[in-house]
């Protein structure tokens, strides 16, 4: 990791073009950590899904190397549009149809894609060694700042998720298997993590329809990809998840 000697001089994770500034990018930006993991709040905890809880008295960043003009197109096109609508979705409002649901899509369609870039860092030792980066997808990225629409083969969904941990009686089982599709040789990954009480799962799968029994049954809700202004509503709440994801 990089992260004490800053990220200045390393390639920039988006456009690949230009050096990272020193600092880089917060995946989980400033205004978030500040208004939801103020430092009198602390102790904070974080851990992978069976290991023990750890604890901090500040809130673990995650960190990207991005250069000044790619950093300055997501505070201006995600960030700064989204940045009431997601507070609202935090406190557990629902987002109502209309462009501030947009926002909200494609702000946490990019958020958790960067937790998952193959260079996030993230400052906690144990979660950068067992968050399982996206290797398989470079090419899911670079929307983000090029002004264009997610690619197809991405999908998102989301629910609350509450505490303390039940196992689940029956959940859904999802297999993504590895394999040629159309003449590519397609590996579909996942990414899943609860920010608060916010679950949120996004699934690369190109060439393959995913239709979920959990969200005809209402225990997700689709985040991605969604008819335009569709609102955010309804988000249901578990004590696990209600789907679980085996890849390969």
């Amino acid at each position: 990791m990089s992260t004490r000697r800053g990220r200045g001089g390393q390639p920039c994770a988006l456009c690949a073009h230009r050096p990272s500034s020193r600092r880089g990018e917060h995946v989980l930006p400033t205004w978030l950590i500040d208004a939801r993991f103020p430092a009198s709040d602390r102790p904070f905890t974080s851990g992978p899904t069976g290991q023990a809880i750890r604890s901090y008295d500040h809130f673990q960043r995650v960190m990207l190397p991005c250069c000044r003009e790619c950093n300055s197109v997501l505070e201006h096109r995600f960030e700064t549009p989204a940045h009431e609508a997601i507070e609202r979705l935090l406190d557990g409002h629902e987002v109502p149809p209309g462009p501030d649901a947009d926002l909200v899509r494609r702000w946490l369609l990019k958020t958790w894609l960067l937790l998952a870039h193959p260079r996030a860092e993230y400052k906690d030792s144990v979660l950068q060694g067992a968050v399982l980066r996206w290797r398989h997808a470079p090419w899911v990225f670079g929307w983000m700042v090029q002004g264009t629409e997610p690619p197809e083969g991405l999908s998102a969904w989301a629910f609350r998720y509450v505490t303390p941990y039940e196992k689940p009686e029956q959940p859904e089982l999802v297999d993504l298997a590895t394999g040629w599709r159309d003449g590519t040789f397609v590996e579909p990954e996942v990414f899943e993590l609860a920010l608060q009480t916010l679950n949120v799962v996004v699934v690369h799968h190109p060439g393959l329809r995913l239709e979920l029994a959990a969200e005809r049954r209402g225990e997700l809700v689709r985040l991605w990809p969604a008819p335009r202004g569709t609102a955010i509503t309804g988000l249901p709440t578990h004590h696990a998840r209600p789907v679980l994801w085996r890849v390969g």
